[in-house]
């Protein structure tokens, strides 16, 4: 019985440092633009955090990209390697 829950254990782990990232992820980005995003809208892939959002916004997040990226790679999340 201790297998499976230490088997279980890795999987709640993994699923909890998704949203971990994800959180941190919004919190940098309303640092730098004055929107309230949903962590909904924000997925995690291969290194390319996609986020669902208008296109007012997606053109002042391409502006501020760089400034982001830094700030997150400085906050442990080095793995990020684009936003869009």
């Amino acid at each position: 019985m201790e297998n499976i829950s230490a088997y279980l254990k890795k999987f709640h782990d993994l699923l909890f440092a998704g949203r971990e990232n994800t959180r941190i992820v919004k919190e940098e980005i309303e640092k730098y633009i004055p929107i309230v995003l949903e962590e909904k809208d924000i997925e995690i892939k291969n290194g390319v955090v996609f986020i669902k959002s208008t296109a007012g916004f997606k053109s002042e997040l391409f502006l501020k990209k760089n400034a982001i990226l830094e700030k997150l790679h400085s906050r442990g999340l080095s793995s990020l390697k684009d936003l869009r």
